[in-house]
């Protein structure tokens, strides 16, 4: 047996030789190839009516094929089908999926249309697999020797991507005389309403007076039918354009005429529309947009008649035509038929859609469906014995044989089919007679076609030809209507997007979501993608524009030398950050279809929000976005500032400003940001203190610090785990703790003794009435408000002596108080933003400024105080969390101004420019040359500039009206460079100087004069320079005047004092050398005048500082009324709805009943009658309110009678009722005892039983109107740790009051080293269960509490246990608090828990 493979297929003989001689021979077999192989298949084109390889490009909106050869392992071309599976799908600025077919013979065509033109990238796959070679028409062999004939292509990427360009294509040129031809078909029949757009393209020199069809649809012979035509006139570049509808009625055609200007040289568009009723003409007359240039309307509906013709484009029409579309009806808006004419729009009415886009061959197709077009299309038919001539338009012959068929046929005009029998050689007689010929003429007969095919059936002849050969229906050069496909649409292009992008350009990108592109952090790498879009809203695919693109930020004022070397102050940008600019189309693996694609990648330097990223295209701008560009993570380059010197158990604060790695504030701190900040303070002992936080403005935040005992402790301040700057690792000595005496305003001397008083509470504010001294009773009605405090860390907690002496004041002034701040600050006495420095008449708030320069922190910090008249005041300050009292300058200041407005002259403005009679030549000016900036500003925002950079400068005065004792005081911003800015006091007017000048009689003057002296500041007149220095920055300039001399000061220091005599009538500011000059520009802030009192001192006491406990309106007073009860003491009384009512009480052995209101609103007492029988008078009794009810127990009455009663007073009808006897005979007569109201119930405690303190808790149940004793124990508690505590003995119960509405109350039973006291403690606490008749609590040392709840006969019904939060002592257990608790069931009676 022998055996052999074979490889190739095809067509064997198996012979048989032994010994060297033949044997035997088999017959012959075929081998078939293997299975396809889709490593060795691969893809061709073919020739067909599209002259272009569709496998690598293909005109847009055409339907076009190619094949696919599969070919086995072995190399072999397969020659059957039956593979199926197969999958096309493409991507690019349209994505599209082709359809493959099975051809039967190993090929498979496969077509497609790419409707959008651009780059894409496909794939052919089957089953998984990518077909991944490609060849030309010389691979289409049937043998395998045919693939090694041909060149393979090989697709790009790992997945085997072909590279396919579509393209625009060129138009249609008519001049040729050919034209498109559509076979008629009911889309296109036209016997209904439409309307038709088409793009032409005229030229100088075309015939007048000739029709030149846009389209038609007409018989050749009677020219019925519809169509749309031109015709130019003498007039070059104005055209008669006519429409016209052949509606078959009695009247026949309705017309349209418009003359209409037609661009030369340029593509148009025109149209036409018809409804039935109406008949437009559509046209962009001289290019511009599309409008109806002529509507003719009728009363009657009628369409087009039905005909069986041709739709032609372009006969007869001298120019070119593209893009010509036919929709089925007619839209609401014409702009809607010219926004699709530019973008290859599926509208669902457009029916006909010639893009005209092939560029060669005869065909041309239907981009919207099957009604494919012949360019050049010749036809004839004619019965047996006819003849059928061809004729091609002058210069052309026939090139291709469409259809030829002697025999039975159907279909018209260029759409033939046989339809029965056909000559089997009609097309080879018809080809030979007519290819290459102009004309050509056959008859329809046997003799021509060599047989009948159909003996006895009629017969025609049906031809349709395509002409060609001459001038070319596509042109020299192609050249195609306007489209915005490919043209960037930077409206709809330039927007970020962080999606969509190509693998590798997606991975620059954080998470997809663009989240931080735009916020990101400082000096941080950031990305963004943008995606071009055309202007028809598709992937801009095209060639790549250079996009520039920075991250740019605000102008800055910066000083810069000229060529003079002049230094000058110019608004230039900042340094812009370099923004790389990544292509998607720098890849060709993608074939171009991210081309569109850019991602731009930056990192901004600069934090905040005033950064923009910058792109540019061509010189214009197309996108700029704003960032918030944020600070790192907090660092250890954070600052902190603190007291290194405290006083125990008074707060002192620590403030930590939160800064970056680089420097930056964070003013927006995270909560990691947050976290990081550690504050201890370590004492000698070992233990440990930590602040409490205050607040928090922005990343500054501000701790509170009080330190237990005196002595050394070691500060630590650390931010991300290390010392922060400033206080991260510091020294504070905290010395024994003082007496904090009240510091608050008295109006009445309500601390005289007194007793017996009845008080209440009421909105903040405690009120008393009534009462006895050691002489007299009273009947005076004061209060004491505790003023808005939230924390004690609000309140002052030192106070120091302002003694102002040695002159009479008889008005509100400002006087100037020097204050070490720096001090202060550094001994835990002063916040170090100063917001807790306030000074006070009496308890009473003065108004003060703080002038910033030199500000907070300073030795000798400037605060201007509004003073009446002379005597002693106090400066408070040592505040952990007040807010700044600081009031504004101008409503105690003769003058000021801080310029915080929209320009000078605005809101009421104190300033003007000069007058004219001294306004000297160099001091030219506009008011332009003053306005308020943004730029710097020690007080508020703004600032006055004075620009003397643009503009000359000038001069301002402003009234100011002092006498000749005063203090003027200007803030003036030194840019370090050249030019003259000074303020000086005038008193009297201008006087002329010699060569065009003026000077000011007083002749005083300072600030920057760099004509005279450069590098120090200069005084005048004349200019002269003085001691200071000249440093950029702000400075303080003054002139402080006794009546006779005026001293000038900079920065506090003297440099000037001569005799002046004269009122401070204006002050006079002046910016700018000569007129002319580029000058820096000046700014001035917060100038201020006040008048000076001679021989007035202001000396701040600092040794006499005393620790004190002042808050903002706390004080004493009286609140007088028109009426108010008699004198009395002893009284009883509630508030009830914003009203005081007081009952009884007694004077000098009369005892009252009376019941009397105090309405708190209103400020008025008011006696209130009341009905009914009522209590006898008495004082020492009780009153509590319920709903609207008061509720009076016990008391003592004449002839010192103990009572026992019980009443009511209904508020709402003022009616006593009796409920004596509801007090049951165990409850002894009393007073001096007090009651309250807890949900359902009244409790009443303690007072004189017998003349003896009592201990009984007595409770009146509203519900039941019954009372009984709850506990007759004695109270114990002990001071300490937490305040006042219940303590606790072992095993001792205390009784539950009432547990009905979710709150515990406590009475302490337990022991104490010091004097007992008594008191109860009660909690909102959700209690579970209280249906038993009585409950008590547990409690022991061992933490532990329990609840017992009793039924009637004493059992235990319910047990409920807690743990309870403990402080040790030193001398027992200190509870804090109880926490609610589960039931504990069947606990025995006697455990404690």
């Amino acid at each position: 047996m022998a055996t052999t493979t074979l490889t190739l297929s095809g067509y064997y003989v198996v012979r048989v030789y032994v010994n060297g001689e033949f044997a035997a021979e088999s017959e012959t077999g075929y081998v078939h190839p293997a299975e396809t192989s889709m490593a060795h298949s691969f893809v061709y084109d073919v020739e067909d009516a599209v002259i272009y390889n569709e496998v690598v490009e293909a005109p847009a909106g055409v339907p076009v094929s190619m094949k696919i050869q599969t070919v086995d392992r072995f190399g072999n071309l397969r020659t059957t089908g039956c593979d199926d599976g197969w999958v096309m799908k493409a991507t690019g600025p349209s994505n599209f999926d082709g359809s493959v077919s099975d051809n039967g013979d190993g090929t498979y065509t496969v077509s497609y249309r790419a409707d959008i033109a651009g780059p894409y990238k496909y794939t052919i796959t089957r089953d998984g697999e990518n077909i991944c070679q490609w060849g030309g028409y010389t691979c289409a062999a049937g043998t395998q020797s045919g693939t090694k004939a041909c060149t393979l292509g090989y697709a790009a990427g790992e997945d085997c991507a072909f590279c396919l360009t579509v393209f625009e294509g060129t138009s249609l040129n008519t001049t040729s005389g050919l034209y498109a031809t559509v076979p008629d078909a009911s889309e296109i029949a036209l016997d209904g309403s439409f309307a038709a757009t088409a793009w032409v393209h005229k030229t100088a020199g075309d015939a007048t007076n000739v029709r030149q069809y846009v389209f038609s649809k007409q018989s050749p012979s009677s020219g019925k039918g519809v169509w749309l035509a031109m015709e130019a006139t003498e007039d070059a570049g104005t055209y008669v354009i006519e429409a016209a509808v052949y509606t078959g009625a009695k009247k026949g055609w309705r017309h349209a005429r418009a003359t209409v200007a037609i661009a030369l040289d340029a593509w148009s568009l025109v149209g036409m529309s018809y409804s039935g009723t109406e008949l437009s003409i559509l046209a962009s007359p001289s290019g511009g947009a599309l409008e109806i240039v002529e509507s003719t309307k009728y009363d009657s509906e009628e369409f087009g008649r039905r005909n069986s013709q041709p739709l032609r484009v372009g006969a007869g029409l001298m120019g070119r035509v593209d893009d010509f579309r036919l929709y089925d009806g007619i839209p609401s808006e014409v702009t809607s038929l010219e926004s699709n004419a530019f973008c290859p729009a599926k509208v669902p009415s457009l029916v006909l859609h010639l893009r005209l886009n092939e560029g060669n061959g005869y065909a041309t197709k239907d981009a919207v469906g099957d009604n494919d077009a012949v360019i050049g299309l010749v036809y004839g038919s004619t019965t047996e014995g006819g003849k059928v001539k061809l004729t091609c338009p002058a210069g052309h012959v026939i090139t291709d044989v469409l259809f030829a068929s002697f025999g039975v046929t159907d279909g018209a005009g260029g759409a033939y089919v046989v339809d029965g029998c056909s000559s089997g050689n009609s097309m080879e007689v018809v080809t030979a007679s007519c290819m290459g010929k102009a004309t050509c003429e056959l008859k329809a007969s046997k003799a021509t076609f060599g047989k009948d095919p159909c003996p006895g059936t009629g017969k025609s002849l049906t031809i349709s030809a395509a002409c060609g050969g001459g001038m070319s229906a596509w042109g020299e050069t192609p050249q195609a209507a306007p489209t915005l496909v490919g043209v960037l649409d930077v409206t709809k292009s330039i927007e970020p997007t962080c999606t969509g992008l190509p693998p590798y350009m997606q991975a620059m990108l954080d998470d997809g979501s663009c989240s931080t592109a735009f916020e990101p952090e400082v000096n941080q790498e950031v990305s963004f993608g943008v995606l071009r879009v055309d202007g028809c809203g598709f992937p801009d695919l095209t060639a790549r524009d250079s996009f520039v693109s920075s991250v740019v930020y605000p102008e800055e004022m910066v000083a810069t030398a000229d060529d003079a070397n002049t230094c000058l102050p110019r608004s230039v940008l900042a340094e812009a950050d370099a923004v790389q600019v990544t292509w998607g189309g720098d890849s060709a693996e993608y074939c171009g279809v991210f081309n569109n694609a850019f991602v731009f990648t930056y990192a901004p330097h600069k934090v905040g929000t005033d950064a923009k990223v910058h792109i540019e295209l061509g010189g214009a701008t197309v996108m700029e976005k704003a960032l918030n560009v944020k600070p790192l993570s907090a660092s250890p380059k954070s600052t902190s500032a603190c007291a290194t010197s405290a006083e125990s158990g008074v707060m002192t604060v620590i403030s930590v400003e939160l800064i970056d790695t680089h420097g930056n504030a964070i003013d927006v701190p995270t909560a990691k940001d947050s976290a990081s900040i550690d504050i201890k303070a370590f004492g000698n002992t070992g233990s440990f203190v930590v602040p409490t936080l205050l607040s928090t403005s922005g990343g500054v935040f501000t701790y509170g610090m009080t330190y237990p005992t005196d002595g050394d402790y070691t500060l630590t301040v650390r931010v991300a785990g290390e010392f922060a700057e400033g206080c991260g690792n510091a020294m504070v000595q905290v010395s024994a703790p003082e007496m904090h005496s009240l510091l608050h305003a008295s109006s009445v001397d309500a601390e005289e003794p007194r007793s017996r008083h009845v008080s209440v509470e009421y909105d903040g504010d405690f009120y008393l009435f009534g009462g006895v001294t050691d002489s007299e009773y009273l009947s005076s009605t004061i209060k004491y408000s505790t003023g808005v405090v939230e924390a004690v860390s609000e309140a002052y907690a030192y106070a120091t002596p302002v003694v102002v002496a040695g002159a009479e004041i008889s008005a509100m002034t400002a006087v100037e108080v020097v204050v070490d701040t720096a001090s202060l600050i550094a001994s835990g006495k002063m916040r170090p933003d100063c917001a807790d420095m306030a000074f006070v008449d009496d308890g009473a708030v003065m108004p003060f400024w703080i002038d910033p320069l030199p500000g907070c922190g300073s030795s000798n910090t400037t605060a201007w105080v509004g003073v009446s008249k002379a005597g002693t005041y106090h400066m408070v300050h040592g505040s952990a969390t007040a807010t700044s009292l600081q009031a504004d300058p101008s409503s105690f200041m003769t003058f000021y101004d801080s310029f915080e407005r929209d320009g000078v002259f605005q809101d009421g403005s104190l300033w003007k420019l000069l007058d004219s009679e001294c306004r000297p030549t160099t001091f030219t000016a506009a008011a332009g040359a003053f306005t308020t900036s943004g730029v710097v500003s020690t007080s508020g925002t703004k600032s006055l500039m004075a620009d003397t950079f643009t503009a000359d400068g000038g001069s301002l005065v402003a009234k100011v009206g002092l006498g000749t004792s005063y203090v003027l005081r200007a803030h003036l911003f030194d840019s370090g460079c050249d030019g003259a800015h000074w303020i000086s006091p005038t008193v009297n007017a201008c006087s002329a100087l010699t060569m065009d000048k003026a000077a000011l009689d007083r002749q005083i003057g300072c600030g920057i004069y760099t004509g005279s002296m450069k590098d120090v500041y200069t005084k005048m007149y004349p200019w002269l320079g003085t001691s200071v220095k000249r440093s950029s920055g702000w400075h303080s300039v003054e002139f402080s005047s006794d009546g006779t001399t005026v001293v000038t000061r900079i920065d506090g220091v003297e440099v000037d004092a001569r005799g002046v005599e004269g009122s401070l009538d204006e002050i006079f500011l002046h910016s700018g050398l000569f007129t002319g000059n580029e000058e820096a520009p000046g700014y001035w802030d917060a100038i201020y005048a006040v008048p000076r009192v001679v021989g007035l001192s202001v000396n701040l006491v600092v040794e006499e500082t005393k620790p004190v406990h002042y808050v903002v309106g706390a004080g004493w007073s009286e609140v007088v009324t028109p009426t108010s009860p008699p004198a009395r003491a002893s009284a009883a009384g509630c508030e009830v709805n914003g009203k005081w009512i007081v009952s009884g009480g007694e004077r000098n052995g009369f005892f009252f009943s009376d019941v009397w209101q105090l309405d708190f609103k209103k400020g008025s007492w008011s006696h209130a009658p009341t009905f009914g029988v009522g209590p006898s008078g008495r004082h020492s009794h009780a009153i509590a309110e319920k709903d609207g009810v008061l509720y009076l127990s016990a008391g003592k009455g004449a002839d010192g009678e103990v009572l026992k009663d019980f009443w009511s007073l209904d508020l709402k009808t003022m009616t006593w009722t009796d409920h004596s006897a509801t007090v049951p005979k165990s409850m002894m007569p009393r007073f001096g005892h007090h009651s309250a109201v807890v949900g359902n119930a009244l409790y009443v405690y303690g007072g004189f039983v017998s003349f003896l303190p009592s201990q009984e808790l007595w409770e009146f149940n509203f519900a039941s109107m019954q009372w009984r004793l709850i506990a007759p124990n004695q109270l114990t508690v002990k001071s300490g740790l937490g305040g006042d505590a219940p303590m606790y003995a072992d095993k001792d119960y205390v009784p539950l009051f009432d547990n009905t509405m979710g709150r515990i109350a406590l009475l302490a039973n337990g022991f104490a080293s010091d004097a007992d006291r008594t008191g109860a403690y009660s909690s909102d606490v959700d209690v579970v269960g209280s249906s038993c008749s009585m409950s008590a609590v547990l409690a022991t040392n061992s933490e532990r509490i329990g609840l017992r709840c009793y039924d009637d006969d004493g059992s235990v019904a319910t047990a409920y246990g807690s743990k309870l939060a403990v402080l040790k002592g030193a001398k027992g257990d200190y509870v804090v608090y109880v926490v609610a608790s589960e039931p504990l069931k069947g606990l025995p009676m006697s455990t404690a828990y």
